[in-house]
């Protein structure tokens, strides 16, 4: 699906988009649910809790979702040429990442269906 968004990247400006390997995004994700289950790795885990629950409702880049029980991080991502969405359930360690590379409506609904059905059929 094409994008909507009428986006021009300048390619010398990687901050207007995210530019990184899945496995090494995985390995950032890994990080991050290392940290948020108290062990140090690249940050102190005090600093992961920060990060993901210092401020409420929206903390540094990750949103905080308390519902039926359960805390999650949630990171949505776009620049208008993709979308990214991740999924941290804090209290089973666990999380989905999902990446496209387009970003439209359809794609966004599309994404968020796919993390309902994989949270619902795997665990949050």
């Amino acid at each position: 699906m094409p994008s909507n968004t009428n986006y021009h990247l300048d390619y010398t400006e990687p901050a207007g988009d995210i530019n990184i390997k899945l496995k090494d995004y995985i390995k950032f994700i890994q990080l991050n649910l290392q940290g948020l289950k108290g062990r140090k790795y690249y940050l102190n885990a005090k600093t992961y809790q920060f990060i993901h629950k210092g401020i409420e409702n929206y903390s540094l880049g990750w949103y905080n979702i308390y519902e039926n029980g359960k805390e999650f991080s949630i990171h949505p991502g776009t620049a208008g040429t993709y979308y990214t969405l991740v999924h941290i359930g804090r209290l089973k360690n666990l999380a989905y990442i999902i990446f496209t590379n387009a970003f439209n409506n359809d794609t966004v609904q599309g994404v968020r269906l796919l993390m309902k059905k994989l949270n619902e059929n795997y665990g949050s």
